[in-house]
């Protein structure tokens, strides 16, 4: 019987792998997240259609953020039914399960081609099988899209450093420099993949077998991921350049002190360890259900099991160089890479982690690592423990242990429908206006999707946020007043009807209020409180709240 070529067993992993994600993300349902209906399809609209400075603060903070990788969805969300949308994204998520495997099958070519294939295969399941990848499986958060183009790269760095497996590592220049620009691309993606490339380039140079190899890593890797940064995010740098004086406004104005915002770096410290216990063992915390690094319940214990070994290693190589003893061989270990490569992904591992629970503490952010985390613990047994059987129960058990107690969060879906939004507005199409009417927006809710669904004559402010308001003394804020004060009717308010009332109180202080008994209901697949209020200067003769 003729042996199926490697080259096509890959190809079939993918079509599998692409086509049950794409059936699961049926399954789970049409995304309806709280992201998605702040600025996910609200910001490619506003790039296409020349609303940047147009519209203020539509989708909060997140309005100034790359929307160049939400181009796919807005492209099927505006062309095709809700169920072909998160079949497509499903599918196109599933691409990481693929890379996984890849990478597995490098890292494990030292074995016999069943158990390379099989190992490898069960690591790239339960890469995938865990809150951060399944919770957004088909939805628009970005994560599981990023992870592609990360896992990407170190698919690329790896068989850049590891040719086959009985050669020692050699620097293969070519692929790890393309390896570097894919990084590069992913940062300018979303600034926090920079976490990754700060593991990386540690990995390389620990990894590296001679100092010249080191000082050329730490010199033409940041410079081809510099090359990938400014191919993905240089067009969108320069538009926030040219509106509001920062590349990467409005975050780091500390450092480039853009009049639109505050002098200082916003960041999202909420989940961050809160003393020296919990920073030394915060994995621990992963593996029970929890809050402390997401706003919705999850448990994985893939972290914990990493610590844990990842001590026993350390501690053992301790141990042993103490002792003046060599690292006594096991027969899993038949390859001169295995020890190498365990450092590289190791290294790449827990700097990485470091990073991101120094700054971050964000569950979404490090899918990269939950999908790796199965062929490191599989990867340190073959390469600590003795006996072929002992090695397979250790890692089956692990794996079957990580699947069975993962808590998988929900992050907002409901049922299918076949319009993906349902949105429509309460104007007629006679309205009668001059110049562009003004619609207002509280500071509670995430409704930027809404906005396509207006004329796009009609223009967008969100008046007051934990980002933006009155009290503020930026620019950004002396523009929404002078817009504010200048505007003549029509001027409306578009927020949930519970807050009403505080958006009216808020209102006052640019001098407008909420028409009593104007409200009219905005209908939507995704919200179902939601109104279109008049509002009036205090000046005018109306009735308010």
């Amino acid at each position: 019987m003729k042996r199926l070529p490697l080259c096509n067993f890959n190809t079939l992993v993918l079509i599998i792998s692409m086509l049950a994600s794409g059936v699961l993300s049926l399954y789970l349902g049409q995304d309806a997240n709280w992201d998605l209906k702040n600025y996910h399809f609200y910001n490619v609209y506003a790039l296409l259609h020349g609303r940047i400075g147009f519209d203020y603060a539509a989708a909060y903070i997140q309005t100034y953020l790359n929307p160049l990788m939400d181009f796919l969805f807005y492209f099927l969300v505006t062309h095709l039914s809700a169920r072909w949308v998160g079949f497509i994204m499903g599918a196109v998520h599933g691409i990481n399960l693929w890379l996984i495997y890849l990478i597995a099958e490098k890292v494990f070519r030292f074995a016999g081609r069943i158990k390379q294939k099989i190992l490898s295969l069960a690591c790239a399941v339960t890469g995938v099988y865990g809150p951060g990848f399944i919770s957004e499986l088909g939805t628009v958060f970005n994560d599981t899209l990023l992870s592609i183009f990360l896992l990407g790269a170190v698919l690329l760095t790896i068989r850049g450093l590891y040719q086959d497996e009985n050669s020692p590592p050699a620097l293969r220049p070519l692929p790890v420099l393309f390896g570097s620009i894919l990084m590069g691309f992913a940062i300018g993606l979303k600034l926090y993949a920079a976490v990754f490339g700060i593991g990386m380039i540690v990995a390389l140079i620990i990894s590296a077998r001679t100092w010249r190899a080191r000082i050329l890593t730490a010199i033409l890797w940041p410079l081809g991921a510099i090359a990938g940064l400014l191919i993905s995010s240089g067009y969108w740098m320069f538009i926030m350049w040219d509106k509001f004086h920062s590349p990467l406004f409005p975050f780091y104005n500390k450092i480039f002190k853009s009049p639109y915002y505050a002098y200082q770096n916003f960041a999202d410290r909420r989940f961050l360890p809160k003393n020296l216990t919990e920073t030394f063992l915060y994995p621990f915390y992963l593996a029970t259900p929890q809050l402390r690094t997401s706003e919705v319940l999850l448990r994985d214990i893939r972290y914990a099991i990493l610590y844990i070994l990842t001590a026993y290693v350390i501690s053992r190589g301790i141990i042993l160089l103490i002792y003046n003893k060599k690292l006594t061989p096991s027969p899993a270990r038949t390859s001169s890479q295995t020890g190498p490569l365990l450092i590289f992904l190791l290294t790449f591992y827990v700097t990485s982690y470091a990073v991101w629970q120094s700054m971050f503490s964000i569950y979404r952010y490090i899918i990269v690592l939950e999908a790796l985390a199965p062929i490191l613990i599989a990867l340190i047994v073959l390469h600590t423990f003795k006996g072929r059987l002992l090695r397979t129960l250790i890692i089956t058990s692990l794996l079957l242990a990580i699947v069975y107690t993962s808590k998988i969060p929900n992050w907002g879906r409901v049922f299918w429908k076949d319009d993906f939004f349902g949105v429509k507005i309460p104007l007629s199409e006679q309205t009668e206006y001059t110049g562009n009417p003004l619609v207002l927006l509280d500071g509670k809710h995430a409704l930027g999707y809404m906005i396509p669904f207006f004329n796009p004559d009609f223009r967008f402010v969100r008046f007051k946020s934990w980002f933006n308001g009155p009290q503020r003394k930026t620019r950004l804020e002396k523009e929404i007043r002078a817009l504010l004060s200048r505007q003549s009717p029509p001027i409306y308010l578009l927020c949930d009807l519970n807050e009403v009332a505080p958006a009216d109180t808020d209102m006052r202080a640019y001098g407008l209020f909420v028409v009593e008994k104007s409200c009219r209901h905005v209908s939507s697949n995704l919200d179902v409180g939601i109104f279109l209020c008049d509002v009036r200067r205090v000046t005018e003769n109306a009735s308010g709240l």
